[in-house]
């Protein structure tokens, strides 16, 4: 078998929800060509609302599209799994763009290794998440998790929702740090009734910004991957 490439992670800062989409296309085009690298991209998105493939989650977003736009979100239907999700200033977001058959991985893999990284992550905060049956992401108060004590229900810290084409991942994983709580409340964050959303703030009472914890986020995937960080 040969050796897993390396990961090559750039900090991109805060950047439009379509741009950024229309360019991971692009270089998962050309990974399938054979001229591209993998890349593991870390920023920022403005207010924006999102919506998965899975059948329904037009549901998931509470209010018209015109009152998104007047309070300042952009909605976007998009290839990746899952349900509506929010992306917003104060939240890491990374996107692995990359062939998981290089890694060794396969989907399911690939989605616990992606969970892996999270509770990594979260564990540097002194956060102890877990995943939680039939929902991906990562999550507190959940069995093996440490409690939410904000709500009878778990709450999701990262959400995750990739796009796999002739194997290679597109889209990825979100994090909050930092991030404004209220603003999921133009959906049903990932179309879970019975959870809520938290932040490293919320449990922590204090967060880094994206940029300052993004290469540590980069270091805790090469690490599950057992890939060299460049």
């Amino acid at each position: 078998m040969m050796e897993a490439p390396p990961l090559k992670a750039r900090w991109l800062g805060l950047v439009d929800y379509a741009e950024t989409a229309q360019r991971q296309r692009q270089l998962r085009e050309s990974i399938l060509g054979g001229q591209g690298s993998p890349e593991l991209w870390l920023l920022e998105h403005p207010h924006t609302v999102t919506i998965g493939r899975r059948p329904g989650t037009e549901k998931s977003v509470l209010l018209p599209e015109e009152l998104l736009r007047r309070q300042g979100y952009t909605l976007h239907t998009v290839e990746r799994g899952g349900d509506a999700t929010y992306h917003g200033p104060g939240q890491l977001v990374a996107y692995p763009i990359l062939d998981i058959r290089s890694y060794g991985l396969h989907v399911k893999s690939w989605v616990c290794a992606l969970e892996n990284a999270g509770i990594e992550f979260l564990k540097s905060f002194g956060i102890g998440a877990a995943r939680r049956k039939g929902e991906p992401g990562v999550w507190v108060g959940v069995e093996g998790a440490d409690p939410y004590p904000h709500s009878p229900f778990p709450a999701k810290v990262m959400a995750l929702g990739v796009h796999i084409s002739r194997n290679v991942s597109i889209h990825g994983i979100a994090v909050n740090l930092r991030t404004d709580l209220s603003r999921f409340g133009a959906i049903v964050p990932c179309g879970i009734a019975e959870g809520a959303v938290s932040s490293v703030l919320e449990l922590k009472g204090e967060a880094p910004s994206p940029e300052q914890a993004s290469m540590d986020f980069a270091r805790c995937l090469a690490r599950v991957l057992g890939v060299e960080l460049v």
